[in-house]
């Protein structure tokens, strides 16, 4: 069950633990009174399990003390177990229970779950679907998680839209696999930003396709970077270095790359603003140049 309030917690404890409803009608002291002398007087042990404790509400924190001290009451049979996202809770928001080191809680710190426990976990909760992952995908995924919260909803929701962004990009072919340029470019929209730096070569890449203004085909687009790069008074890329810059501006989410077959005949585009391409053009005083011209 899910309660915002210390109050409606302490409501919600008292009608299972009671078996009565209605709890709302009584005043906070009476339900912690009753429930005093249930847990003193049961005789099978009671445990208590308060998710997030942190996250409630109350004014002066007078009800999580009285829970609090239920547990060391004579013949009290009640075990509290207290499960909070900050660390320093009882410092900061129950000083009083380190008052008395007999009341005070014992602290268990579980540690965010690092890169390799992260993969095995998404393996057992993907099931067959995890098969259509690249190793070194997970890995990217799982690590960026692990260096962040370590939050297991976080990698699932990137799998999800991984997932997603390799099967948008199939033509129809299915099961899609998820490579290491789809997390790539999942993981730099989830931090705003490209998560792969775009050197020089990148953002004449990006100019020639921001100045043709229209999709055109990977041999059409070398030709174009040439005469951008000569312009630039730099050595003009190799046919495999550019797919090479394509495929990579593709994995940050800045470029499409339409087709099949021979690489050269592909389609490239740009799938990012307008707008947002011209400031990073913009902001390379090499290629902001183009744009002067």
């Amino acid at each position: 069950m899910k309660a915002s309030s210390a109050q409606s917690v302490l409501a919600d404890i008292y009608s299972i633990l009671m078996n009565k409803s209605a709890a709302e009608k009584k005043s906070a002291r009476t339900m912690l009174d009753q429930l005093a002398d249930y847990v003193t007087t049961c005789t099978s042990p009671v445990v208590l399990i308060l998710d997030e404790i942190d996250q409630l509400d109350s004014k002066g924190q007078e009800i999580l003390y009285a829970l609090f001290e239920l547990p060391h009451l004579n013949n009290s049979h009640l075990i509290l177990i207290g499960v909070a996202n900050a660390l320093d809770l009882t410092e900061r928001l129950l000083p009083r229970l380190s008052v008395r080191v007999e009341k005070k809680p014992q602290l268990l710190h579980f540690r965010p779950y690092d890169r390799s426990q992260i993969v095995e976990i998404l393996r057992d909760r993907l099931g067959e679907v995890s098969k259509q992952f690249d190793l070194p995908a997970l890995l990217l995924l799982a690590s960026k998680v692990a260096a962040t919260s370590g939050d297991l909803r976080r990698a699932l929701d990137l799998c999800r839209r991984a997932a997603e962004v390799a099967e948008n990009g199939s033509d129809g072919v299915a099961p899609a696999r998820v490579t290491l340029q789809h997390v790539v470019r999942v993981v730099g929209q989830m931090e705003g930003q490209s998560s792969l730096p775009l050197q020089l070569n990148h953002v004449i890449v990006l100019t020639a396709l921001f100045q043709g203004g229209k999709a055109m085909s990977v041999g059409q687009l070398l030709d174009d970077v040439r005469k951008a790069a000569q312009q630039c008074h730099l050595p003009p890329p190799e046919s495999s270095e550019l797919t090479h810059l394509c495929q990579l501006l593709q994995s940050t989410g800045l470029v499409a790359i339409k087709g099949n077959g021979d690489f050269r005949l592909r389609k490239v585009s740009l799938s990012a603003s307008q707008q947002y391409i011209e400031k990073i053009i913009r902001d390379n005083p090499i290629c902001a140049s183009l744009l002067n011209d």
